[in-house]
């Protein structure tokens, strides 16, 4: 087993990527457009010891504390789980166990420490 904490994971989702996967999992047309616009203007800006940076823009990552973030990471979670699968995860009972996820953990399984290393780098590639 390999355990993977996935680090600052809502704030590396891509969102190009994200609007790829959305249309693969049949979101089109006006609810695309609705999730869209509410990244299409992010700006942020930094505040240290009282003194506050000038406004920047935003273009990756998903919104925190926002309520559709949790579903839009779990959705694109689910694309890199699937694309990383290949032949992996673990032989049970004529089953295969696949990786496990939640939130931004993730349980990687194989039988073998080589099986589980080329789960890993094709879990790894996929993150990228």
């Amino acid at each position: 087993m390999c355990f993977v904490d996935l680090e600052k994971a809502y704030d590396r989702v891509p969102r190009e990527i994200l609007w790829e996967v959305l249309r693969e999992y049949g979101v089109r047309g006006s609810l695309l457009r609705a999730i869209q616009s509410l990244y299409s203007q992010s700006e942020s800006s930094v505040r240290i010891l009282g003194s506050t940076s000038d406004r920047f823009p935003v273009r990756v990552g998903l919104r925190q504390g926002c309520a559709l973030s949790p579903i839009l990471f779990v959705i694109f979670m689910d694309r890199i789980s699937r694309r990383s699968r290949g032949g992996g995860g673990l032989p049970f009972g004529g089953l295969r166990i696949a990786p496990l996820l939640f939130a931004d953990d993730v349980v990687l399984m194989a039988s073998s420490v080589c099986d589980l290393q080329h789960s890993l780098d094709r879990f790894a590639a996929e993150c990228e």
